[in-house]
């Protein structure tokens, strides 16, 4: 009876761990999160949740490699997970590895139709590998979905000044402003002074 009361202890201080963890992870404390969910992960190795939190840890703290085996401890326990095969998309993106990162982003796309981030870094990648016309169907796509993605008339923009479609370019790159895009304003200023 001791030994089930020492587990239970033991589980309830481990999840004050993942606990402590997110804490740290939103105060943009990443190693000290890092550590928290190592150490939740010494207790519950298989925690998706966890595992998928200290992955995006270690990506924020440029550790790409430590990262990548996080999600992909993930996506072996969950080949579903959405959140991890976009985060390897995301990362293999990053690297440059555009037909990879446009493999992931389509396993996304291809279970969830209505996923309009899957949809938008998919158009990323194709514009990145010279697949125009599917990169303009994937952010016209994702902004159908959600006008609200303020990222897919980003990109969409930049898309159009390649185009040299500038008109259309800075109605996207307006949008994606209004709807506080860090970057949408950078572009404005460099294509649609008046």
């Amino acid at each position: 009876l001791w030994i089930a009361a020492l587990i239970g202890v033991a589980m309830a201080c481990a999840s004050d761990k993942t606990d402590e963890g997110d804490i740290l992870f939103e105060s943009g404390q990443y190693e000290e999160a890092v550590v928290a969910y190592t150490e939740y992960l010494d207790i519950q190795p298989r925690n998706i949740k966890t595992l998928y939190n200290r992955g995006r840890a270690e990506e924020e703290l440029g550790n790409l490699d430590l990262a990548m085996v996080d999600y992909e401890s993930v996506l072996t326990l969950d080949p579903d997970h959405v959140k991890a095969r976009l985060s390897v998309g995301n990362i293999k993106f990053k690297e440059g590895d555009y037909q990879k990162a446009l493999y992931e982003f389509d396993i996304v796309v291809l279970k969830h139709r209505q996923n309009d981030q899957a949809i938008m870094f998919r158009g990323k990648a194709n514009q990145k590998l010279g697949n125009l016309r599917e990169a303009l169907q994937d952010y016209n796509e994702a902004i159908q979905i959600n006008a609200q993605n303020g990222a897919a008339y980003l990109y969409r923009g930049t898309l159009n000044i390649h185009n040299k479609r500038k008109t259309a370019a800075c109605k996207d790159f307006t949008r994606a402003n209004e709807l506080g895009v860090a970057d949408a304003e950078k572009a404005l200023a460099k294509y649609c002074k008046r």
